[in-house]
């Protein structure tokens, strides 16, 4: 018995082949909004190339109509020349299905790059043997600038660290002067005892100085003109002088 060979173009996920369908019974959504430019449409070709279908695409159940992954199914007939792909269907209503396919191309414009861990994944793909940059859609100028921007900015920063840590740090300045923080203030040279009779260290004429204590200041001159002594005032002579009263209303201040 002679086993029918099987006659189907197809690559990608073993876990796809029960949702495989022929390429014939399909349309593109003429409806479709998104644009696929040559750019686009080469990194879907060289990622079904490398890695096969890995996902269904969306299409209308009865008509066939594709709602999400109508640039999947144009790379794969038309450059590919695939004659069957994986698929799930949308039962729901026409306007549903149309909103669906918009919001299957909208939600991705919302996200962005974490460019440092794009960098560190760029470099580990780079390291590899026979890396294609096209199968992730990047172009090997692109990959090749954000390891060196990256590079480049680890360096500056490198640099910016040995600077600062050769620069010798400003002295802080000091709350007692130029001693230095922490310093005592020197002794107050008063040139007498402390009360109880003690004296400060070092100060002049104390027993421990050996310096003579200082002779005490001349009073100042009395000025001639001035009384022995002020006359004593009595408060109702003072009250007499200051209180005040209105003659006719008897106001008192």
């Amino acid at each position: 018995m002679t086993r029918k060979r099987d006659a189907r173009k197809w690559a990608g996920s073993k876990d796809l082949e029960p949702l495989l369908v022929e390429v014939s019974g399909l349309t593109q959504d003429p409806d479709n909004a998104r644009r696929h430019g040559a750019r686009n449409l080469d990194a879907i070709k060289a990622s079904l190339e490398e890695f096969g279908q890995q996902k269904p695409i969306v299409v209308v159940a009865g008509t066939g109509e594709v709602l999400a992954g109508n640039g999947t199914l144009s790379v794969a007939v038309e450059q590919l020349g695939w004659t069957h792909i994986a698929v799930v269907k949308w039962y729901g209503s026409a306007t549903d299905g149309r909103k669906f396919a918009v919001a299957d191309n909208r939600a991705p414009e919302h996200a962005w790059w974490d460019r440092d861990g794009l960098t560190k994944l760029l470099r580990e793909f780079s390291a590899e043997e026979g890396f294609d940059p096209s199968t992730i859609g990047f172009s090997a100028d692109e990959v090749n600038g954000l390891i060196r921007s990256a590079t480049e900015t680890a360096e500056r920063a490198t640099e910016a660290v040995l600077r600062a840590a050769e620069t010798p740090a400003a002295p802080s300045p000091s709350a007692h002067g130029p001693e230095g923080a922490g310093a005592a203030p020197a002794p107050l040279d008063t040139g007498a005892p402390l009360p109880g009779g003690s004296w400060p260290a070092g100060a002049s004429g104390s027993p421990s100085s050996g310096a003579p204590a200082p002779l005490p200041a001349e009073p100042a001159p009395r000025d001639p003109g001035a009384p022995d002594a002020f006359p004593s005032v009595s408060e109702e002579s003072v009250r007499s002088k200051l209180e005040h009263s209105c003659p006719r209303c008897g106001y008192e201040w």
